[in-house]
């Protein structure tokens, strides 16, 4: 049950670590197609926002409940979430400051996402190398298992044919 254990352990970091990646690349592609359309005002990147748009959110929420147990990435989720909500309405707001403007100026709160951005993925980078520790301790964990594993497997075979050489 103890390898059982760690096998779970690794396999929910694995996990969060990809949400993490998946999270990070969410964010960059808006801000990729935001910066196309506002350069371009070519309606494909409003097209292609869409889907990043409308799963980020949900996409933070399925990594609060993935670390639900875990008090520190709750925080950073938190801060995340707060991040990206408002990263959202100034997306919002760029776009359609973009579409009336009709210039090259950019938006009052274009640069003000940038930042909601970055900051977001500072906390992600943070919670990422938090679970990298994780990992690193959970497989050297698995390295002493098994060394303990092989050394009773051994002394057992040791002893089962003392036993059999004495009878």
């Amino acid at each position: 049950t103890q390898l059982n254990s760690y096998f779970n352990s690794v396999e929910h970091t694995f996990n969060v670590i990809s949400r993490l990646d998946d999270l990070e690349s969410t964010i960059n592609d808006i801000d990729r197609f935001e910066r196309g359309y506002l350069l371009t005002h070519d309606t494909t990147y409003l097209s292609l926002l869409n889907k990043p748009t409308t799963t980020l959110l949900s996409k933070a929420d399925t990594l609060k409940q993935m670390s639900s147990d875990n008090e520190d990435a709750r925080k950073d989720i938190s801060f995340i979430n707060s991040f990206l909500a408002v990263r959202l309405n100034d997306l919002r707001s760029d776009l359609e400051y973009a579409d009336t403007n009709k210039s090259a100026v950019l938006s009052p709160s274009y640069f003000e996402g940038r930042k909601r951005s970055w900051n977001a993925i500072m906390y992600i980078q943070r919670m990422r190398e938090r679970e990298q520790k994780m990992l690193s301790m959970r497989n050297n964990f698995r390295y002493t298992y098994e060394r303990l594993t092989y050394s009773n497997i051994t002394l057992l075979f040791f002893v089962f044919g003392l036993v059999t050489l004495i009878l």
